[in-house]
């Protein structure tokens, strides 16, 4: 049978969209890698610029993902605005806020 998630209408306030028969559990919680957000340096550009290309391969074949001078600009412009996500010390993923 496979799994699906609780429809909302069967959720308490708050619960969030969890499955009703899932392995999920609180150990498995314990062992998994710590995640940490944090602002986006200039070493991290060129991890970014793989990640997006990784994340969005038809763009990338367009050549329309971001480049190193694009992000270089958004953290001269809005530091803080620049997410990355490390797993277990290895940039996993990121965030890019524009400001107005």
């Amino acid at each position: 049978m496979m799994n699906t998630p609780d429809p909302p209408s069967q959720r308490m306030p708050g619960q969030c969209n969890g499955f009703q028969d899932s392995k999920w559990s609180e150990e498995k919680a314990r062992k998994a890698p710590a995640v940490t957000v944090r602002e986006a340096t200039r070493a991290d550009i060129p991890t970014l610029v793989e990640l997006n290309r990784a994340s969005y391969p038809t763009l990338a074949e367009d050549n329309v993902v971001w480049r190193s001078e694009h992000l270089a600009q958004h953290q001269r412009v809005f530091p803080q605005g620049q997410l990355v996500a490390e797993v277990g010390g290895q940039d996993s993923g990121s965030v890019l806020f524009a400001h107005r």
